[in-house]
C-alpha cells in the first residue's frame, strides 16, 4: 500500500456526502474501481451504472441508520428495496426523491 502511495496511485476513497462533489467522487470511483474504466473510455452505460451505484451507496447508508433507530425504539418494520428502484427511466425519479437530482446532474456535467 506504501509503495502504490510512492507511485502515486490512489485507492477508492468512499463518499457518501450529498453534495456535488460527493456525487462526482462516488462516480468516478465506481467508474474506476468497479466498472475498471476511465472517464476516457466510459460510455454512457457506464456513467449510467456509476451513478446508480453511487445513489445505492447513500441509499443504503441511509436504510442502515433507520434500522439502528428502529433497534433501539424496538419498532416493528417491513424490509423492501425493489430491484427497479435503479432502472434507467425510474433513475431520474428516484434521483429527485432522494434530493440527488441536480446534484448528480452537476456532478456527472463536471
Amino acid at each position: 500500500m506504501l509503495a502504490e502511495r510512492k507511485r502515486g496511485i490512489s485507492g477508492f476513497h468512499f463518499n457518501t456526502e450529498d453534495t456535488v462533489e460527493g456525487m462526482k467522487a462516488s462516480i468516478l470511483n465506481h467508474l474506476k474501481f468497479t466498472l475498471a474504466r476511465d472517464i476516457a473510455t466510459a460510455g454512457k452505460r457506464d456513467l449510467w451504472l456509476s451513478t446508480c451505484m453511487a445513489v445505492r451507496d447513500r441509499i443504503l447508508e441511509r436504510m442502515i441508520a433507520t434500522k439502528e433507530a428502529h433497534r433501539q425504539n424496538d419498532v416493528r418494520r417491513v424490509y423492501y428495496l425493489s430491484l427497479e428502484y435503479l432502472m434507467g427511466r425510474l433513475l431520474i425519479n428516484n434521483l429527485f426523491n432522494v434530493g440527488l437530482e441536480e446534484k448528480a446532474r452537476r456532478a456527472l456535467e463536471e
